[in-house]
């Protein structure tokens, strides 16, 4: 019963701060130009990605990025507690749902999240290589 509620309070503060901090941007955040920079210096680098699964095998995704859709987040952190002081690269379509996101990671006591600015958007504007389907 706990858990649940957890979760329902965590999933309700999730959707709020989308709808509060749209226009706003997370205090650590990164370009994609910086972020290809440290991709090519170290390709295991963690991407996590927080769009739709449409969104991420037909629209494209950087190779090697976890999904895990915004409105999955907080029943799937167990997918991603090891990396709770890693970096962790967070995108998704333009920026509005990384943002909170990454909000919500920090709050949940993350310690070293980037928000991707521009999103996906701005990678494919940059030409930067993606991958399409299950890779």
């Amino acid at each position: 019963m706990i858990r649940k509620l957890t979760t329902a309070i965590l999933i309700l503060a999730v959707v709020t701060l989308g709808l509060t901090q749209c226009a706003k941007t997370f205090k650590n955040n990164i370009t994609v130009q910086e972020l290809q920079k440290k991709r090519q210096a170290n390709p295991d680098l963690f991407i996590l990605d927080v769009r739709t699964p449409g969104e991420y095998y037909k629209d494209g995704h950087i190779k090697g990025s976890k999904l895990i859709p915004i409105n999955e987040l907080t029943k799937r952190l167990g997918e991603i507690k090891d990396k709770k002081d890693k970096e962790i690269y967070v995108i998704c379509h333009s920026g509005s749902r990384s943002v909170s996101s990454s909000i919500a990671l920090d709050q949940l006591g993350f310690t070293k999240i980037y928000n991707v600015l521009g999103g996906m958007s701005a990678w494919k504007r940059n030409r930067f290589p993606i991958a399409k389907g299950k890779s």
